[in-house]
């Protein structure tokens, strides 16, 4: 007796290169979707840690008259002398003035010696605000860091550029305390020296709104608002 032949169908060539086709057009989207997420996360923890820098930085609440301060991190005895230079107008303006509490390394009496500031060569003995009639256009934030034991002075400078009303580019200036261990002449023993200075990523009248919008520093001060 004789077997039926087994039946045959056609192959479906153009089915089976569609299926492939598809395979890898869901297997390039699921590359570019892993990538995609990868890069969303390393963004998402470099804005984290950024946030997290400013979190860290706090700024040193001032008032007139005399504030005690720890200025090294070393428990010498320091203050912040801030006082008022009034001009009768809308231009008057605040004095900040820094002392530390040591002796010379010599084995003299501890004395009360001043902290300047340096940009290179040049020497700043006090730190000022400018007033205008509308806008704040040089303020300082005294700051205080869990990455450092010691305090940062951060200075904002605006241009005047068409008037004190209107709107202009900011620069920020980073200081960071120093102390001259070798005792080299021209430099007292402890001072603030510019590390570095940014350009504001925007114009701004008064330059309190560039420290809280940019760097995340709030006023440090009622009469600093």
């Amino acid at each position: 007796m004789a077997l039926a032949p087994i039946p045959t169908f056609p192959r479906q060539a153009g089915r089976s290169k569609t299926v492939i086709k598809s395979q890898g057009a869901n297997m390039r989207y699921l590359i570019r979707v892993c990538f995609t997420i990868a890069a969303l996360a390393i963004a998402g923890s470099a804005g984290s840690a950024g946030s997290t820098g400013q979190q860290q930085a706090a700024v040193v609440p001032l008032s007139y008259g005399i504030t005690e301060l720890d200025l090294t991190g070393e428990n010498l005895p320091g203050m912040a002398v801030f006082a008022r230079r009034e001009n009768f107008n809308a231009h008057g303006f605040d004095v900040l003035t820094l002392y530390i509490k040591t002796s010379h390394g010599d084995g003299s009496p501890p004395v009360w010696q001043l902290v300047s500031l340096f940009n290179k060569e040049k020497e700043e003995f006090t730190i000022t605000t400018r007033v205008g009639a509308d806008c704040l256009l040089h303020d300082f934030r005294l700051v205080t860091s869990a990455q450092s034991s010691g305090y940062q002075l951060v200075v904002a400078d605006r241009k005047l550029g068409k008037s004190y009303a209107n709107a202009a580019p900011v620069v920020f200036s980073f200081y960071d305390l120093k102390k001259n261990d070798k005792n080299l002449p021209g430099r007292p023993l402890y001072y603030f020296e510019l590390q570095r200075s940014q350009k504001a990523k925007h114009q701004y009248c008064d330059v309190g709104e560039a420290f809280s919008k940019e760097l995340g520093l709030k006023p440090y001060g009622e009469q600093n608002h």
